[in-house]
């Protein structure tokens, strides 16, 4: 089995690497110790560049820094940032990497280092709690979601233009091609999903009564959405084996809705804690939850127009059960794991025979997992 691309992963010697699909070929990018922390490898949309956090010091006496590198360590930049970053976005020109990083009065801060200029300096752009962005297709803006109800743009000078709407029970917005851009507002008692085109104008779509997350396919004509009721949308999902969090947190079936019809189908039943269309957005990947004798497992299954195909199971490496399952759509904006042609996928955890590893799934089932190396978080490249 061979699939385009690199896959990044920071490996069990906590190191910073990139290798190939057949887990060959290994670069060293950043090798962590006890005083580097290494954090959040994440492809620029060219694939030309991996930007990643570096935590040095210890203590009280911390320094974070954003670094970027070629794929095989060279040209490396780095710049000084306000903390310990746990969230990185490259915009789609491949030119800045957006942050987001603790901040010591008012809770997260938003900054960009430009990396095309050289990426020596961070520029802090405002903060807020929580807070969730996706950058414009053009990378001139982001369009931010800050604390219960602020929507709004927001420029790389900081200068920022709020919406009238309230937000609805949402967490990441997402800008697609064309300048498409989807959010939740407030609608009655519960909320909307609501697209905005380029030119200003605004279709209603999805009303629902509790947490919405939707994530709209590359080309733009699906887009699949998944409702948690209230009492289930403050759930932690992701814990450590054992713990029921993610099956509440996952309550709540997922859809795909066809947006030039209007015609919607359902995608699984609950539960459902993580989704994430291919590349080329004929196939969706679905993470379910199950409870077993030995806990809680995580079940891989991929959706096309064909239905849906039930894969393997397994356990997720802490790094990406409690840092990217619970904001799986803001993360989905950022990194993919998803091989280029989307035939394949990758991800880091325990299998169901007990075995850690990084794996490789087909993503049509022909094959099953194939073990590649040790890693504790991956991604695909773009390309």
């Amino acid at each position: 089995m061979s699939a385009a691309g690199r896959i990044v992963a920071i490996d069990d010697e906590r190191r910073v690497v990139t290798l190939d699909p057949a887990g060959s070929d290994v670069r060293v990018l950043a090798a962590g110790g006890p005083t580097l922390h290494v954090q959040l490898p994440t492809w620029s949309p060219d694939a030309r560049r991996v930007a990643w956090i570096e935590v040095q010091g210890s203590g009280d006496a911390l320094e974070s820094r954003l670094v970027t590198s070629r794929p095989d360590g060279a040209e490396r930049t780095a710049a000084v940032i306000d903390g310990p970053a746990f969230f990185l976005h490259w915009d789609p020109v491949g030119e800045r990497v957006a942050y987001l990083a603790p901040h010591a009065h008012d809770g997260i801060a938003l900054g960009v280092v430009d990396v095309a200029d050289g990426g020596a300096y961070a520029t802090p752009l405002t903060t807020g709690q929580p807070f969730y962005f996706d950058w414009a297709p053009d990378g001139r803006r982001l369009f931010t979601h800050v604390g219960e109800e602020r929507l709004g743009y927001l420029a790389l000078d900081g200068a920022a233009e709020a919406l009238p709407a309230r937000s609805g029970e949402f967490r990441a917005p997402q800008w697609g091609a064309g300048g498409r851009l989807l959010y939740a507002v407030r609608d009655g008692g519960g909320g909307r999903l609501v697209e905005r085109e380029a030119g200003g104008a605004e279709r209603a779509h999805v009303a629902f009564e509790g947490l919405i997350a939707f994530a709209l396919a590359p080309g733009g004509g699906r887009l699949a959405y998944h409702v948690r009721p209230a009492a289930s949308a403050t759930a932690a999902a992701g814990d450590e084996p054992g713990d029921a969090a993610p099956l509440r947190a996952a309550a709540g079936a997922l859809s795909v809705l066809d947006l030039a019809t209007g015609a919607t189908e359902r995608v699984a039943d609950d539960p459902v804690i993580a989704f994430c269309w291919s590349p080329d957005g004929a196939r969706l990947r679905v993470l379910g939850a199950e409870q077993t004798p030995a806990g809680f497992l995580g079940r891989w299954s991929v959706w096309d127009e064909a239905g849906s195909l039930r894969l393997g199971a397994f356990a997720p490496r802490p790094e990406y059960g409690r840092g990217c399952l619970p904001f799986f759509d803001q993360f989905a904006r950022a990194q993919c794991e998803w091989s280029p042609d989307g035939s394949q996928f990758v991800y880091a955890g325990v299998d169901e025979a007990g075995e850690q590893g990084l794996w490789v799934q087909s993503a049509d089932g022909a094959l099953p997992p194939i073990r590649i190396g040790d890693a504790v978080i991956a991604s695909w490249s773009p390309r």
